[in-house]
């Protein structure tokens, strides 16, 4: 679609200018349609149609009255007001819809206004005496006779045609309007009327007699096809999720929150990608006002009592226990009860629980929150804090939350940082790694503020460097950490400062400076090797130092130790370091191509890792699976490990590393032959990765794709762009073999033969230097090609039998497909492929299976018109099959 037809579409949607899409809901429609059949019956009937503000209950009415036939049904529509500008006004407004709809006839006036109820009505709504000729003097009329002259006016309307009459937000009636409905309900059973209404709120003093619909928020699959009818095309789970998960699926909600991302640049349409992109992080993202505003108005109705209850709520959390909120008000067991039944009739706190109850939406603790003055904010967690030392003295997270809340810096007393230092302890250990950063923080601002003892900030600081690594893997003071460990092993504490070097020397090694982590895990060795190293100890830093030995290519070296210390270690003693050697001796099965060896090392992790319950060590051998099974040209199997990986993304927060599950998909992607949705993964793993390793890879990654699609110039300027000397590949061999089969294949394909032999015979000399069998399998197929196409000689096509041979003996066919069509472009025997064809079929590699068999002569240049509904053309004529459209058929006509 072109990009001003796209993005006109969707702020037309979402900006009040169309309807917005109608998603689900066929329940619903299809239990009023049956209510709707007894009508035509002479069955009156009355529905209300209840639900929170912005579930759609204005918009599933739209949908029904759509959809009911107006030359055989009178509908009329009015609406609820606040404030009311005349006695009666909803009812009033139907009847002008009437005689609008009609004309504003006289003649049809006089049928429904007759004279035994035209005093009672042109009394009560004077602007009628301007169509009804009836000369009525004023008189007063009692409720009695005034409604039942309304009555049998809407009786009058229904002898014309069956009649549907919908008042929206009943909820807002004033009593006389309710007494008038409630005396009109009661007296349409044998009358041809529908009576609906909808009603914000479930209420005590609602309409007797009418049938009630509770209207629920949308599932997460509903919230999906929501966003997708809105935009035209798919986000992310991760987008679909977060928004179903911050809005529960109410559709004003997620209406208001698109709106204000599409204003702040957040959500926007890239041309490149011609799809809707997500360009910034979503988990900042503010309430917009209008939701605020709605939220707001809904407290302003409740009763100072209430609104007391939920502002204490708040300041406990989206979980609370009303034992507290009673104790903290003073509130008795009665009046309690009646509070939180009041509340749950409002849809505002469903009950979930014996002992504690939540609020029905995380945004409206949000907006209470927000509304109140930072004083009382203060006042009420110093409240809160002081109840939960009585009540639960051990609760040191609950309290150091409330007190953090409400702290100033000239506020820090020793026991303030013991509290925080236990908290921050406490959530390490539940694995609550942002929560026990922020407490490390407060309790080294308490010291540094108090001035305490060197060794005690030393401590603090080393615990706080070491969650902050664990939760994003970042170290931001590079020189003070290395200060304070070696503070701390000089002063005896050994195991801290093992640990927090252990860290400096990964995140130097994760950002790929080999150099400085190798030189630092020297320095770090000498530095504790006077002191008698543990067993655990030891076998971490020989560990850490197999992973250097791998990258520095001395793979056989690091191989051979790993396999003994794991043999020799008891895994009890230190699981986590034993899955992480685990993980290590699979890689380097991996990158030697010995896939089944790898897949038994990452099954093993997971295994050991679901029977100790580690998130962390489970989402490593999920992915490192998921990936060695793409190769294997497993992809069923990885397509269900990556929905694995990416549910436990969701569910532990840890969303940087979803850069790390966009590669692998990519990966899966392009072997398994769907190029374009390759390319739109790796572009996001570009957006939002920081570790240059990775840019590396997925930008390689691309140029393999670019290649693939035959669009060189782009692909030229990757090269270019990485070409080794402006890109530092140490420790990198295998991506730098890969970089170097990439330019030859470029090279290749524009005609420079004997550049792009010297290149893949560099990847070759790499690729045999580390053992990189199934790299070299690669090299050894694309330089028979080069050879082939050089000269012609059918000798060469010898190599390229030889690398197939070697890749499917590797069990690396999941690389057959991309290999195969580049043969395909150079050699015509067909031959050549048939047995990497039928490897295709058994592992279902659809698109490189599709573009492989597909034949020539059977291929036709087809026209497409999308606006006209998919009319196809071809050499041979129309092809009516693929008519779509009675509109594309017309057309077509015009032209010739």
């Amino acid at each position: 679609m072109p990009l001003v037809d796209n993005l006109s579409n969707v702020y037309q949607r979402l900006f009040d200018r169309e309807l917005i899409p109608f998603v689900g809901r066929s329940e619903y429609i299809f239990e009023l349609n049956q209510y709707l059949k007894q009508i035509y019956e002479n069955k009156g009937c009355a529905v209300l149609i209840t639900g929170e503000g912005g579930v759609g209950k204005t918009r599933l009415i739209d949908e029904f009255l759509l959809r009911i036939r107006p030359k055989t049904t009178t509908v009329l529509r009015g609406k609820v007001f606040d404030v009311e500008t005349e006695p009666l006004s909803p009812f009033g407004s139907l009847i002008d819809k009437f005689l609008e709809d009609c004309g504003r006839k006289a003649r049809l006036a006089v049928r429904i206004i007759t004279p035994d109820i035209s005093s009672p009505l042109l009394n009560i709504f004077p602007r009628l005496r301007s169509i009804c000729p009836i000369d009525v003097p004023v008189v007063s009329h009692d409720e009695w006779e005034i409604f039942s002259a309304l009555h049998r006016l809407f009786e009058n309307i229904s002898r014309l045609y069956p009649t549907v009459l919908f008042i929206d937000d009943i909820h807002c009636l004033n009593p006389q309007s309710r007494r008038f409905l409630q005396f009109f309900v009661k007296r349409i059973q044998h009358l041809p009327i529908m009576i609906v209404g909808t009603s914000r709120l479930h209420s005590d003093d609602s309409i007797s007699g009418m049938e009630t619909i509770q209207l629920k928020s949308f599932t997460f699959l509903e919230t999906a096809k929501f966003l997708y009818h809105i935009f035209g095309g798919e986000f992310s789970d991760r987008f679909q999720r977060w928004i179903h998960r911050i809005t529960k699926g109410n559709p004003f909600y997620i209406k208001e929150f698109l709106k204000d991302m599409l204003r702040k640049n957040v959500v926007v349409y890239s041309e490149e990608m011609g799809s809707w992109q997500v360009e910034k992080d979503i988990t900042n993202c503010d309430i917009p006002p209008s939701v605020k505003a709605t939220i707001a108005d809904r407290f302003e109705r409740l009763t100072p009592e209430k609104l007391q209850f939920l502002r204490m709520a708040a300041i406990m959390g989206e979980r609370f226990d009303p034992g507290m909120i009673k104790q903290a008000l003073n509130l008795g067991t009665q009046k309690l009860e009646r509070i939180i039944a009041e509340l749950s009739i409002d849809l505002l706190i469903p009950v979930v629980g014996t002992n504690h109850l939540q609020f029905a939406h995380p945004l409206y603790r949000q907006v209470l929150v927000e509304k109140m003055s930072t004083s009382e904010l203060r006042r009420l967690h110093i409240k809160t804090a002081a109840m939960l030392q009585k009540i639960r003295p051990d609760d040191s997270v609950s309290i150091a939350n409330h007190i953090a809340a409400a702290l100033d810096r000239d506020e820090f007393t020793p026991r303030l940082a013991r509290l925080f230092l236990n908290a921050a302890k406490e959530c390490e250990r539940t694995g609550d790694l942002p929560r026990a950063h922020r407490f490390y923080r407060l309790a080294d601002d308490s010291i540094t503020v108090l001035d305490q003892s060197r060794l005690a900030r030393q401590i603090v600081t080393a615990r706080m460097i070491i969650a902050q690594f664990n939760l994003n893997g970042q170290i931001y003071d590079l020189e003070r950490a290395e200060a304070v460990v070696q503070g701390l092993i000089k002063k005896g504490f050994l195991k801290l400062g093992f640990e927090l070097g252990l860290k400096i020397y990964r995140y130097l090694f994760d950002q790929g400076d080999l150099d400085c982590a190798e030189r630092y895990i020297r320095k770090f060795s000498r530095m504790v090797a006077k002191d008698q190293l543990s067993e655990r100890m030891n076998f971490r830093l020989k560990v850490e130092q197999c992973l250097l030995w791998r990258k520095r290519n001395n793979i056989e070296k690091a191989r051979r130790v790993l396999k003994r210390l794991i043999n020799n270690f008891d895994p009890e003693i230190d699981f986590i370091t034993h899955c992480h050697a685990l993980n290590i001796l699979g890689l380097i099965y991996f990158v030697d191509g010995d896939y089944e060896a790898a897949s038994d090392c990452f099954a093993r992790l997971i295994s050991i890792s679901e029977q100790l319950g580690n998130v962390n060590i489970k989402m490593v051998g999920l992915i490192n699976l998921a990936t060695t099974s793409i190769l294997q040209g497993r992809f069923d199997r990885a397509s269900s490990l990556h929905i694995q990986y990416a549910e436990m993304i969701d569910h532990t927060g840890k969303e940087h590393k979803l850069p790390i599950l966009w590669e692998s998909q990519a990966l899966y992607h392009i072997l398994e032959g769907s190029l374009d949705q390759a390319l739109k993964l790796l572009k996001q793993v570009l957006r939002w990765t920081k570790a240059p390793y990775r840019k590396v890879s997925a930008s390689l990654l691309m140029t393999e794709i670019l290649l693939l699609q035959r669009k060189y110039t782009q692909a030229g300027e990757i090269l270019e762009q990485y070409r080794p000397g402006r890109v530092n590949f140490a420790g990198m061999d295998e991506w730098l073999t890969f970089y170097y089969r990439l330019r030859s294949k470029f090279l290749m394909k524009i005609g420079r033969l004997s550049q792009a032999s010297r290149a893949v015979n560099k990847a070759l000399k790499i690729s045999e230097e580390n053992r990189f069998n199934v790299d070299r399998a690669q090299a050894l197929t694309l330089l028979g090609l080069i050879r082939y196409k050089k000269a012609q000689a059918p000798k060469a096509l010898t190599l390229v039998k030889k690398g197939l041979t070697m890749l499917i003996k590797e069990g690396a066919v999941g690389f057959l497909g991309p290999l195969l069509w580049e043969i395909k472009g150079v050699v015509k025997d067909r031959n050549l492929i048939r047995d990497g064809v039928a490897i295709l079929r058994e592992i279902r590699a659809t698109g490189w299976l599709a573009k492989l068999t597909r034949s020539r002569k059977n291929q036709a240049r087809i026209l497409r018109i999308r606006t006209f509904g998919g009319l196809q053309v071809s050499r041979n004529g129309i092809l009516l099959k693929n008519w779509k459209s009675n509109k594309a058929r017309e057309l077509l006509c015009l032209i010739l």
